[in-house]
């Protein structure tokens, strides 16, 4: 993807790579896809390749969000909304990482990720915060590590 500025040569990119990160959530049987209000039924063990498969795919479109924002300009409420839809990514990303093997490089990339990005947008910590534990409380899934590393980078 050469570049997320604002054209409609960057949107069709965008777009068709977007299409790429359907393959893996099309591909993965739905017993590893997270459930709304019962987090993962019926779980197959730690270390299956769906669980990274479907992480990365939430997490890339997590950085390409945050790479949209970084390069346009969006009427604040936009920039709030856009900038929830990415920190949902990265904290689905990690309940899928989490699965996978908490003390995996992807699971710690992350994070890491996750971490320079809200630094580098000046998100509010409260921001950060309540979009993280929706998702945990849609989904039934611990994501304290990530509220863990949103008190570190932003503080409480």
């Amino acid at each position: 993807m050469k570049d997320l500025g604002q054209t409609a040569e960057s949107d069709e990119s965008l777009a068709t790579a977007a299409s790429y990160l359907d393959k893996p959530l099309e591909m993965a049987p739905q017993k590893f896809h997270l459930v709304p209000g019962k987090g993962f039924q019926q779980a197959p063990e730690h270390g299956e390749a769906f669980w990274l498969a479907l992480g990365k795919a939430h997490l890339q479109r997590g950085i390409w969000l945050w790479r949209i924002i970084e390069r346009r300009e969006f009427p604040e409420s936009e920039r709030e909304e856009r900038l929830q839809e990415g920190i949902r990514h990265f904290a689905i990303a990690t309940a899928y990482f989490s699965q996978y093997w908490q003390n995996s490089h992807a699971f710690v990339e992350g994070m890491n990720a996750f971490a320079s990005r809200l630094q580098k947008a000046e998100v509010p910590a409260e921001l950060a915060r309540s979009v993280v534990q929706q998702v945990a409380d849609e989904y039934q899934v611990n994501l304290d590590p990530l509220l863990e590393t949103i008190d570190n980078v932003l503080g409480i």
